[in-house]
Order: structure tokens, then sequence, then C-alpha cells
């Protein structure tokens, strides 16, 4: 990085994140407490921060943004999400040096949600055909 870049975006920079993921419905229901569900779905919560350490005063010193998702595994981890911002302008949106804010929602496949076969399924996969 070259000495103009580094006195605007700053050069070291201290980074965090938490997630709460939890998988409602189906086998793993609420019990009696909450809502019941026929089907497992996965929600998560996830929240960014970033605080940069030598920055140029004009810019924004931070950045945070939260993340709220459902996906339903039953569906190849499709899903729904919507995503909230403000801090640190990268790709300079609100055209100045003030920190931009946005909030978006969107579809997601989720390929960290294991895909589970019936036993059904499971058998004509592993049957040979002569």
């Amino acid at each position: 990085m070259d000495s103009e870049l580094a006195a605007a975006y700053g050069r070291t920079s201290v980074a965090g994140s938490v997630e709460y993921r939890a998988r409602v419905g189906g086998n793993a229901g609420m019990g009696n407490r909450g809502v019941q569900l026929r089907f497992p779905v996965v929600v998560s919560v996830r929240g960014d921060g970033t605080r940069f350490l030598s920055r140029a005063s004009a810019y924004p010193a931070y950045e945070l943004a939260v993340t709220a998702r459902i996906s339903f595994p039953q569906l190849y981890g499709l899903g729904l999400l919507v995503r909230c911002f403000r801090g640190a302008d990268y790709y300079n949106i609100g055209f100045g040096n003030q920190p931009a804010s946005a909030c978006a929602a969107g579809l997601q496949v989720d390929h960290t949600t294991p895909i589970t076969l019936t036993p059904e399924a499971r058998r004509r996969l592993t049957t040979t055909y002569r």
C-alpha cells in the first residue's frame, strides 16, 4: 500500500464478529415452548465490526454490519437474508466521506446446511444395477 492510501484508509485495524445459529423445528423442536414447526429451519444472526486505528480523520473510523438469515434445509439451504450496514464507505456509495448506511434483503443458498436423505433415497443411491 502506498503512503497516500495508507494516510486515507489506515494500515491497522481491529475486527471481530459474533454469530448465533440455531436449527428450529423438525427433530430439533422446541417442545411446548414457542412455535411448533413440522419442518426444520436454520436461523442465524451475525454481527461484524471493524475499528480502523490509523485512519485519516476525514473518513469514518468504524464499520458495523448485522445480518439476519433464515434458511430451509429441505429446500437445499435456500433462504432469505436481511443485512444492515453502517460505517466506512469503501465503494463510495454516498459520494462523500460521511458514513454509509444501507439495508438490503435477498435470497441465499446456505451450503453449510447438510442435506439429509430419506432411507429410500439412500437405498436408491447405493443400489447397483446389472
